[in-house]
């Protein structure tokens, strides 16, 4: 049951800890000679953004909880039937349910000090809920070849999310909240 990841975005200028990451990851995928199974995209945009939303699985994000800018790309991701493992934080938090995506960790907070221990929990989580539910329900195929399982949870997601997760939420919420 392959996977392939198909990694994208950008760290903020001052991010250097972003930086070191997306260096990390290119570095390991030409090393181990993984660019069959890992693939990153440079210059992200909104052209890629556009192009995985419509075409990817799932749509993984891992904030460090508390952190989460908006969420944007996951909730235009959710429309288009991507499934969720992600942290709960953000939209994501509000958005969750068992029926239609996959929540990494419990909500729990974790102080500066425990940052390292917060990763290795949420990183171990990510890893199970890959190796014993995603991977497992994607390939789970029936006569033709579909995996049913996985097309009634997109369409649970795109249910559930598209009316409540949207442009005029966004804009509401702000208008409201912040001006």
């Amino acid at each position: 049951m392959p996977v392939q990841l198909i990694i994208s975005g950008k760290s903020h200028p001052a991010d250097g800890g972003g930086k070191s990451l997306i260096r990390d990851i290119i570095d390991f995928t030409r090393t181990h000679n993984m660019q069959h199974r890992i693939v990153f995209l440079e210059d992200y945009d909104m052209n890629i953004c556009r192009r995985m939303a419509q075409g990817c699985d799932i749509w993984l994000n891992t904030p460090l909880r508390g952190l989460e800018a908006s969420g944007t790309s996951g909730m235009k991701a959710s429309m288009n039937g991507c499934i969720h493992p992600s942290i709960l934080d953000g939209w994501w938090a509000a958005g969750f349910a068992p029926e239609s995506g996959f929540g990494i960790g419990r909500g729990e907070s974790y102080d500066d000090s425990q940052r390292d221990a917060m990763d290795d929990i949420e990183s171990r989580a990510l890893y199970q809920t890959l190796q014993s539910q995603i991977v497992p329900e994607f390939y789970d195929r029936d006569e033709a070849n579909l995996p049913r399982k996985w097309i009634a949870r997109m369409k649970r997601c795109i249910k559930a999310n598209a009316p409540r997760f949207n442009t005029h939420r966004m804009l509401r919420v702000y208008a409201t909240g912040s001006y």
